[in-house]
Formats: structure tokens, C-alpha cells, sequence
């Protein structure tokens, strides 16, 4: 009987396991080229008990890529989501393909995607290396 107990215990936790890691990398569709980051984006060290600030603000919006979390800044960063994911306008929904990839990081995007709000017919986007202002166009 204690060897039941302890490999149902055993079949049980792995399950549980497993369970967390899927719907941890289901959190990743949830956001613009979301299939090119990892579990480290919203978990340290791919620690389950504890949070980025990414994951804690994403959370506090009901998981949901709006415009106006789109439009946030990147905790500890001087670019908004939108710019940090690819979204630079923040037309992205979730199923679509983004308008720009972006390189994959954990908890400090280097490469803003930001736009030229000047430009005839709207939003055009381009990608540079370097710092972004509050609103998105280059420092």
C-alpha cells in the first residue's frame, strides 16, 4: 500500500508539473512573437513561484495585449511593450502574425521596433538599436 501511495504521489506531482510548464508557455501566444521567447520571460530561472515585473504587470491586465498595455513602458526599460514585442502601433491581436520579429529576451529588451508618427498614412514602423523616448520615437 505505501508503494501505491508513493507512485500515485510521485504520477500525480509530475502531472502537475507538466500541466504548469504548458500553460506557462500558453501565457507566450498571448503577446506579439510570443513563440520566440522562453519561460524565463515572465519566470526567473524558470521558477514558477516567483514573477518578472513583466509577468506581474501582464497579469494585472488579465493576460490581455491591449492597446493601453501595448502602449505601457517595459518595467526597467526606457521602450513601451509594444516597441519591446514588435507592436510598435499596437494593432497586434492574439492569432495574428506581428508586423515585426523581434530578438527574444528575458528581462531587458535591447532592440526597441518604434515608428514614425510623421509619415504619410499613419504608423510605419522600422527597427533601430538604441533608446526610446516615453513616446516611442527615438532619443
Amino acid at each position: 500500500m505505501k508503494t501505491f501511495v508513493a507512485c500515485s504521489t510521485a504520477i500525480l506531482s509530475t502531472a502537475i508539473l507538466a500541466k504548469r510548464a504548458s500553460a506557462m508557455q500558453a501565457y507566450l501566444a498571448y503577446i506579439p512573437n510570443g513563440s520566440l521567447f522562453s519561460q524565463e520571460l515572465g519566470h526567473p530561472d524558470s521558477d514558477s513561484s516567483q514573477y518578472t515585473d513583466f509577468a506581474t504587470a501582464f497579469e494585472a491586465v488579465g493576460l490581455s495585449w491591449t492597446a493601453a498595455f501595448c502602449a505601457d513602458m517595459f518595467p526597467g526599460s526606457t521602450m513601451t511593450n509594444g516597441a519591446a514585442f514588435g507592436d510598435p502601433c499596437c494593432t497586434w491581436s492574439q492569432g495574428d502574425t506581428p508586423d515585426f520579429t523581434v530578438t527574444a529576451f528575458t528581462t531587458d529588451p535591447t532592440t526597441a521596433t518604434v515608428y514614425d508618427s510623421m509619415t504619410t498614412g499613419g504608423c510605419r514602423a522600422k527597427q533601430y538599436t538604441g533608446t526610446t523616448t516615453k513616446t516611442g520615437l527615438r532619443a
